[in-house]
């Protein structure tokens, strides 16, 4: 359990610095269980809920928000900003990406992901000692024992290795794909899984920004959204601009 755990118990360590809040890892959830999901699109929130309705959580899922509540256990879920734009632009403008290509639908989404304010929420769950940010890139892909563990943890429920097992089989990638295919729009979800069709692109894998977007719409990323990409530590500078495009 070295891996996410430690980031969170790190990221809780330098939230609670000079702070008088008392969060610690074993937060104090209510007597319902609940658990506030919210962040980016794309940014695996959607799994997140999954595992907590399999855990036996009351899970509410947002985007577009900040909620300052002390009292709640709240996650915040981002991506690589640059993956978010990429594959929204093939899920939520998938009608645009069809029709003009990649980089009108990608440019449709910066639009919407500034218009709605996710740079501002990032910037204000950071500075929210009761919120946890958890990157998309690791708890995906092989990693999701770590977040079952972890969230069953901070309520202090018991896992066997048998569950666990069958709630990572339940959260497949190839199970949400195909729960996704019998769903006709991303417009339509199903309020169980809350799993939208088109949901996965690229079988939910990270970089594929690095082949969609050509150095001009970099550039335009970079003025609109640069600053977040450096500051939610996925560059240490703009130089990913003007890098060689695929």
């Amino acid at each position: 359990m070295a891996g996410l755990i430690s980031k969170i118990l790190n990221v809780i360590s330098r939230k609670l610095q000079g702070s008088s809040n008392t969060l610690s890892l074993r937060a104090k959830p209510d007597k319902l269980r609940s658990l506030l999901v919210y962040g980016w699109t794309g940014s695996g929130s959607t799994l997140v809920c999954q595992i907590g309705d399999q855990l036996g959580l009351k899970v509410t899922k947002l985007h577009g928000y900040h909620i300052d509540n002390a009292n709640l256990i709240k996650l915040f879920m981002i991506r690589d900003p640059r993956d978010v734009i990429s594959s929204n632009a093939r899920r939520e403008a998938r009608q645009i990406y069809e029709t003009d290509g990649i980089i009108p639908a990608m440019t449709f989404e910066l639009e919407k992901f500034v218009r709605m304010g996710y740079k501002g929420d990032y910037y204000k769950a950071v500075e929210d000692p009761s919120t946890l940010i958890i990157k998309y890139e690791e708890f995906v892909r092989g990693k999701e024992q770590e977040l079952i563990k972890f969230l069953a943890a901070q309520y202090s429920i018991s896992v066997s290795e048998e569950k666990i097992s069958s709630i990572l089989q339940e959260t497949s990638i190839d199970k949400n794909i195909e729960r996704a295919k019998k769903i006709e729009s991303f417009d339509d979800y199903d309020k169980k899984s809350l799993i939208h069709g088109n949901h996965i692109t690229n079988k939910g894998a990270s970089g594929k920004w690095k082949e969609d977007m050509d150095q001009e719409f970099r550039k335009l990323l970079d003025s609109k959204i640069g600053d977040l990409v450096i500051d939610s530590g996925y560059e240490v500078n703009n130089d990913w601009v003007n890098s060689k495009t695929n």
